[in-house]
């Protein structure tokens, strides 16, 4: 991590068995931005947001490994109490859109980065869930952006974001390719 002026920037590799970006969809909503893919990801986050928990006993010679082991068992026994009580974040985005509101509106009534909604989607969606009701994607790109994008992700696939980016017109943006990607995805799921 980098410190700025108000927020820090990071940046990171992962193994296979670990999905990087599906890690940061989780706390999507602690950051001002995230992107990536399963293997490397990248974020921008304020400082307040940043728990850093270091604890190393020598007497025991606990390894490194082990220590981030059991923090993190610690970590999840707290989350799971937690989420039993409460309605994960994306469930309430997904409610949102289900009421009849636009991408747009819940970013701003819910006061998240359009990215953070358009990964809650994408959460309720890999966790299996039906999507029988209409997510208004259109609002983020015009019919023949959408066929360049299809046309693209035809060419490279739709695992990496930039490696679509590289290859259709520069006024398209990313917020435009996620959207097509997941309106694509739901398409090929229903």
């Amino acid at each position: 991590m980098t410190g700025g002026e108000t927020s820090a920037k990071g940046s990171g590799r992962s193994i296979e068995s670990y999905s990087m970006y599906e890690e940061l969809v989780k706390c999507a909503d602690l950051m001002i931005q995230f992107g990536g893919h399963p293997m490397a990801a990248g974020l921008s986050i304020e400082e307040k947001n940043i728990e850093v928990t270091w604890s190393f006993n020598k007497a025991n010679n606990i390894s490194f490994d082990e220590v981030l082991d059991k923090e993190e068992k610690k970590k999840k026994k707290e989350r799971n109490k937690n989420t039993e009580e409460k309605v994960k974040s994306h469930y309430i985005t997904v409610d949102y859109i289900k009421a009849g509101k636009s991408i747009k509106e819940v970013v701003k009534e819910r006061e998240l980065a359009l990215v953070t909604v358009m990964g809650h989607i994408q959460q309720y969606i890999s966790e299996g869930n039906k999507v029988d009701f209409k997510i208004p994607f259109d609002e983020f790109f015009n019919e023949d952006e959408e066929k360049i994008v299809l046309k693209a992700i035809d060419e490279v696939g739709y695992n990496k974001l930039k490696s679509i980016k590289e290859i259709v017109p520069q006024e398209i943006s990313y917020d435009a390719i996620r959207a097509i990607v997941l309106k694509k995805a739901i398409n090929e799921l229903a």
